[in-house]
């Protein structure tokens, strides 16, 4: 049935590496026999020339060499540009039962791209003159003349891009790079695009967890390389490659002999036998990520203690420069308020000793005065006059005095009642005088004020 032929295709697939057409032709000559399409199969690629048939992959040695290739190599990509190119393909050794081992081939451009390009330049081939640019080119257009071609079939999300950075993505995203090379003007092209591209199960592999689609081109820069690097013809056909540490390793072909059930075989096969590498790369990977988003987070971390430690410090800073602020302010103040006490204290004292002094003089003086007075005259004594002198506090003060008394008498005898205004004049009311400095040597009776007077004290500035 067809389950069996699926089966049995992809044994000699994974046995064989070969490519499904062929696989399938070798099946359907040994009759369905997986022994015998597997040792057919073998016959053919390792027949001596160490280069296999159609596939053309280039195998250092024969079998007994294979068999020690365990270790598998490939170099770094881009597959493409002038860089050696290297692709993998599996080769198989039969003792006692069939054991898989792998050799690597490989197929340099240097040489070739140092003699073509300049010859494709003087010709004005512009588009072979400049090939990174064309190959950034070429993308675009094919999806766009893929679905201009094909407007109502199913097809894949073909990446729109260069091999180069296809390549890239594929191991960023840890899947295998599915490539389709497109042939227009081959005659299996459109049954191959409308039956096996289109075809649901493909279309749902592609869209999955393990496969990124590119496609080009076989006359574009890109597809060009990738014939002669494949050793293909012309013709549609899928390239599995494996994509891991910048490095691009084909890891199964397949093209229109092989049908819808040769390119699912070839992808199911790829997926079984190196899913493990992709599992180990997407654990390495993650781990990767998690180191990394580790590293990140402790050195945020570090950060924000550094940041909140610096906080902290300046924080310490401006606290300790308020709080010093603050004591120059207090120790100011209290200065300031010290520096007024003593200063009031000194005013103080020297009213004080101000008012003591005056009190001093006055007492001096009234002492004084006292003695210039002498007795007052009796009452009824012939030629006295009576003068009576209101002071500053209200008070009245009299006294009896000779007609013969100047003035300044009567000075003296305000004073020794305790005048409190070291300067002053006494003045007469009715009738109105002033007995100033030029009345003092005037008697009482010349200045009027016999038989008697009334003065007041009038306060003169000091």
């Amino acid at each position: 049935g067809g389950d069996d032929r699926d089966a049995a295709l992809a044994a000699v697939l994974g046995a064989t590496g070969a490519d499904a057409g062929d696989a399938l032709d070798a099946l359907d000559a040994a009759g369905g026999s997986v022994d015998g399409a597997v040792a057919a199969l073998l016959g053919t690629m390792h027949g001596g020339s160490g280069v296999s048939g159609e596939a053309g992959h280039g195998v250092e040695g024969g079998a007994g060499d294979a068999a020690g290739a365990g270790d598998r190599q490939a170099l770094s990509p881009p597959l493409l540009d002038d860089a050696p190119i290297y692709i993998r393909a599996p080769a198989l050794v039969a003792v006692g039962a069939w054991r898989l081992a792998w050799t690597v081939v490989g197929v340099s451009f240097s040489l070739l791209g140092s003699i073509v390009w300049p010859f494709l330049s003087a010709a004005g081939l512009a588009e072979w003159a400049d090939p990174a640019a064309a190959a950034a080119e070429a993308a675009p257009r094919f999806i766009a003349e893929y679905a201009d071609a094909y407007p109502d079939v199913a097809r894949p999300e073909w990446l729109e891009m260069t091999f180069e950075r296809a390549t890239a993505t594929a191991a960023r995203q840890m899947k295998f790079l599915f490539v389709y090379l497109h042939t227009p003007s081959h005659e299996d092209t459109d049954s191959f695009v409308t039956e096996v591209l289109a075809d649901p199960g493909v279309l749902a592999e592609l869209s999955g967890d393990n496969f990124v689609p590119w496609g080009c081109d076989t006359s574009s820069v890109d597809g060009s390389r990738l014939v002669r690097a494949l050793r293909r013809q012309k013709k549609p056909t899928v390239a599995i490659m494996l994509t891991l540490d910048s490095r691009a390793v084909l890891v199964g072909m397949s093209d229109a002999r092989g049908g819808v059930e040769g390119l699912r075989a070839v992808m199911a096969s790829a997926v079984a036998d190196h899913s493990a590498e992709l599992v180990a790369a997407r654990h390495d990977a993650s781990e990767r990520d998690f180191a990394r988003t580790l590293r990140e987070e402790q050195d945020a971390a570090l950060a924000a203690s550094l940041r909140d430690d610096q906080e902290k410090a300046e924080r310490r800073q401006r606290e300790e420069a308020e709080r010093r602020a603050e004591e120059e302010r207090v120790a100011r103040e209290e200065a300031e308020a010290q520096a007024a006490l003593e200063a009031e204290k000194a005013a103080i004292a020297a009213e004080e000793a101000a008012v003591a002094a005056r009190e001093a003089e006055v007492a001096r003086r009234q002492e004084e005065k006292q003695g210039k007075l002498g007795d007052e005259p009796a009452p009824g004594t012939p030629g006295v006059a009576m003068v009576a002198v209101r002071f500053p506090d209200g008070g009245r003060r009299q006294r009896r005095f000779m007609a013969k008394d100047t003035v300044q008498r009567v000075y003296d005898f305000c004073d020794a009642e305790g005048m409190p205004f070291g300067k002053y004049t006494l003045v007469c009311s009715y009738p109105k005088k002033e007995l100033g400095e030029d009345s003092l040597m005037l008697t009482l009776e010349d200045a009027g004020l016999s038989p008697k007077a009334m003065l007041m004290v009038r306060q003169d500035d000091e």
